[in-house]
């Protein structure tokens, strides 16, 4: 019979937009569709990035967003200051209808690298809860956008502190790219500790985190290699570390970052300086709740 799927794909957005000016020289080019395309579609030719429209940028060009999504990484920084232009053709949906005409746009790079890493801001389910369900699915909201394709099973992965043995289980990451969810294929081990270890986990720009670990027994408590005291402490972004020329956090960083969390926003959680980071508590008490812990992570982003 024949495929009743004649509608074409289409671009809906890209990253960066059309005549976008000060583009960071090392930013991932995202351009998104509202369909699915074929996996076999994405070769040669379909997707180029020509500085001034002449000369081609080497880059990996990887499908993502369960087939929504192109992402270009460019090999080596931009230029600075720099006209760049990005075709799109040939692409073909799953059902093998090809996009209707070139997609064609420019944007200007300005003169700066971004270099802030990504941190894990939240967790789900909350750390410092009890009585988690052994089949509970973990979720890990991020600081900033990151590129899927660095999320796998060698770099967010479950352990069990008795056995060691590695818990398997299948990874995704929202269609934002904010949020990367562990689905665990068999339930938790009763009654044990578990280790949760991410790393390698990489932004848009190219910046990988550092490593965190996490645990859970039933309750979820991060740790970290810096020492930090037995209460559920979450690492802030690097871009709200400190607001002295260096990059090492104080006591009274974190009093100031505190103030303006309570006073301007109306959000009163603990803020902590420990071993020269700046550390937030994101235990559910009282006067807090799922929707306070979610404003919160939406100032934090906002801030940074």
């Amino acid at each position: 019979p024949l495929n009743p799927d004649v509608t074409k794909p289409q671009v809906s957005s890209s990253n960066p937009t059309a005549n976008a000016i000060d583009i960071p020289e090392n930013q991932a080019i995202s351009i998104k569709f509202n369909e699915a395309l074929s996996s076999k579609s994405i070769r040669a030719g379909v997707f180029s990035l020509k500085e001034q429209g002449s000369l081609a940028i080497e880059g990996g060009l990887k499908l993502v967003s369960e087939g929504k999504e192109l992402l270009f990484t460019p090999n080596d920084l931009l230029k600075d200051y720099t006209e760049y232009v990005i075709r799109i053709e040939g692409v073909r949906d799953m059902a093998g209808n090809t996009l209707s005409a070139p997609f064609t746009f420019k944007y200007k790079t300005g003169n700066t690298i971004d270099t802030v890493m990504p941190t894990v801001l939240a967790m789900t389910p909350i750390s410092g809860s009890s009585d988690i369900p052994v089949n509970s699915l973990l979720t890990f909201v991020m600081s900033e956008q990151i590129d899927p394709t660095t999320v796998s099973d060698s770099n967010l992965y479950v352990t069990d502190s008795v056995s060691s043995q590695k818990l398997s289980g299948s990874l995704s990451v929202s269609e934002d790219k904010l949020t990367i969810s562990f689905t665990p294929n068999r339930a938790f081990f009763v009654g044990r500790t578990h280790q949760i270890y991410v790393s390698g986990i990489k932004d848009l720009f190219g910046n990988e985190m550092y490593a965190s670990y996490f645990g859970m027994h039933p309750s979820l408590a991060i740790t970290n290699s810096t020492p930090i005291p037995p209460t559920p402490q979450i690492p802030l972004p690097p871009r709200l570390q400190s607001k002295s020329t260096t990059s090492i956090c104080t006591d009274q960083d974190a009093y100031i970052l505190q103030e303006h969390l309570h006073h301007t926003h109306r959000i009163e959680v603990p803020v902590k300086c420990l071993g020269g980071r700046l550390y937030v508590r994101v235990s559910v008490h009282v006067y807090n709740d799922q929707r306070d812990l979610d404003r919160l992570i939406q100032v934090i982003r906002n801030m940074v």
